[in-house]
């Protein structure tokens, strides 16, 4: 399994090139604190969506389960940290 930073562009897509690859974005909100979003799409045989997270020292891994089809994504934000007060979520563009 691969894993890769990326910067995002203006357009806010990221490809990436192969199935099992990691996606691994940095995130510094301020000069105290930073951490980084590494995302992790999984399969099963479930037939749904889901997300579960894990924070592993400076990292919150975010395991996505069945987000390889097209038009896959949330339908409502995740908390995915709390930093000084301030509540962080991943969220879809289409919310």
């Amino acid at each position: 399994m691969s894993s890769g930073k990326y910067n995002i562009m203006e357009s806010n897509q990221v490809f990436l090139f192969h199935e099992n690859d990691d996606l691994e974005i940095g995130i510094n909100p301020n000069d105290e604190f930073e951490f980084s979003i590494v995302l992790k799409f999984l399969t099963d045989d479930s037939g749904g969506s889901k997300i579960s997270s894990i924070i592993d020292g400076k990292n919150i891994i975010l395991s996505c389960v069945n987000f390889a089809d097209k038009g896959t994504g949330l339908n409502t934000p995740v908390r995915i940290v709390s930093v000084n007060d301030k509540e962080w979520f991943l969220c879809s563009g289409h919310i």
